[in-house]
């Protein structure tokens, strides 16, 4: 299982990655993270 700060660590690494939108779906935690340009989004305040 993925600890919170793994779950935070790869939606950071998610958002700060540069290029098109791109979606990362943490199978255990069903959490979806969008990169820089969606930083906005409801998603994130789940983290």
């Amino acid at each position: 299982d993925l600890s919170n700060n793994k779950i935070r660590e790869v939606a950071v690494n998610a958002f700060i990655r540069p290029g098109p939108l791109e979606e990362v779906y943490l199978q255990n935690n069903l959490i979806t993270a969008l990169p820089a340009q969606c930083f906005d989004s409801p998603l994130l305040k789940k983290l």
